[in-house]
């Protein structure tokens, strides 16, 4: 009989870690297992994430609740895993961590968390990263997203022989979108040098940084565009950033779009200016098209990105450093290629679905045996 492992994912939209999750289903041994995919909806609306898995074919679970964290939300989990006769719970996100410890307590099932990171973006997604935290410390087994993550769960006192590292992944494309059609549908000139960035309007993020190193970069070098892509709470803020100095037409809030990935196409840099991080998909994406990244040495990235050999590594909010280096890569067409075929060739030797849904059948069946103990 195959075994029945439900992820779990609070979720409204389809994002990096939303599409490893999507990834991972498509690569694990349907002989051996049975994957389902759970999230929360609000009464009369969809959920994005469940519509998407659903049209790709997977089994979608649904659960209203009418609070965030109420304890509504811990039943209708552990009626969903006694239903569906689920063996093995999967938490992403801290909402799912807390209410799926609470539930599978109930229901008798072992629980796998997740860690992607913690963002601490304000003072009450620091609240829940805190009580997060905590209850990583006893969940079953922990999967930590990055070599930093689990050091970072360690910290938080959770035992390390509960810590597995299984890495972010990235498919590599079946096949590039045309460059100059990419440009020309965002209005790039095809000789202009186009940054890229990507990732939730955020304070961790810290596009407000990358803003600050953007009008740094002037006069020196000026023959670029960069278009950031994404959607959050501090897109009103950027926005007035950037009418403050005046870069409204050098620097574009192009919002969220589920084709960040095939536009990457038409880039010729890829930059990441965050404060935290696990391990970056945006950066993975970019890797995979050959596109050099400049990045902050934020969580995990440096596990991706070797200075000087896969990318360009910074220090974390600093603005002078990180428009030196983005003048350094935009004005050096070898170093950019040299860059870009460093990535690619890491991503394809190390970044594979293939590898990381053996990791996660060792996990799902060592779970399993101790749980029949």
């Amino acid at each position: 009989m195959r075994a029945r492992i439900l992820h779990l994912r609070p979720s409204n939209f389809v994002g990096g870690p939303e599409k490893m999750i999507f990834e991972h289903f498509k690569n694990v041994d349907e002989e051996k297992y049975h994957l389902l995919l759970g999230s929360f909806e609000e009464e009369n609306s969809s959920n994005p994430m469940l519509v998407a898995g659903r049209e790709l074919g997977f089994d979608c679970l649904s659960i209203v609740t009418r609070l965030k964290f109420g304890l509504d939300g811990v039943r209708k989990i552990a009626r969903m895993l006694k239903e569906n006769e689920i063996d093995v719970l999967v938490a992403h996100g801290y909402k799912a961590d807390i209410l799926g410890r609470l539930a599978s307590w109930m229901a008798r099932v072992p629980l796998v968390v997740v860690s992607h990171g913690w963002t601490g973006e304000s003072s009450k997604i620091k609240w829940f990263d805190a009580i997060d935290k905590l209850f990583c410390r006893f969940a079953d087994a922990v999967v930590a997203v990055s070599e930093e993550q689990a050091r970072r769960l360690s910290r938080a006192g959770v035992p390390d022989k509960r810590i597995h590292v299984i890495k972010n992944c990235i498919r590599l494309p079946d096949h590039r979108q045309d460059r100059r059609e990419v440009r020309t549908r965002y209005g790039i000139p095809q000789d202009t040098c186009w940054l890229v960035a990507g990732g939730r309007l955020s304070p961790e993020k810290n596009f407000g940084g990358l803003i600050e190193a953007v009008r740094r970069m002037l006069p020196s070098f000026s023959d670029f565009r960069v278009s950031i892509f994404g959607e959050g709470p501090e897109r009103e803020f950027l926005t007035g950033l950037l009418h403050r100095h005046g870069l409204q037409d050098r620097v574009r809030l192009h919002g969220f779009t589920e084709d960040f990935p095939g536009l990457l196409a038409g880039a010729d840099m890829f930059v990441l200016s965050s404060l935290t991080e696990g391990l970056p998909v945006v950066v993975l994406e970019a890797m995979a098209y050959g596109i050099p990244v400049v990045a902050t040495d934020a969580g995990g990235t440096r596990e991706v990105v070797a200075d000087g050999t896969t990318g360009i590594l910074v220090p974390l909010d600093d603005p002078q450093a990180l428009a030196d280096a983005l003048v350094r890569v935009a004005s050096d067409e070898s170093l950019r290629e040299r860059l870009g075929k460093g990535g690619f060739e890491l991503v394809n030797s190390r970044f594979t679905f293939d590898r990381q849904a053996c990791l996660y059948e060792g996990l799902y069946d060592a779970v399993i045996k101790k749980r029949t103990r």
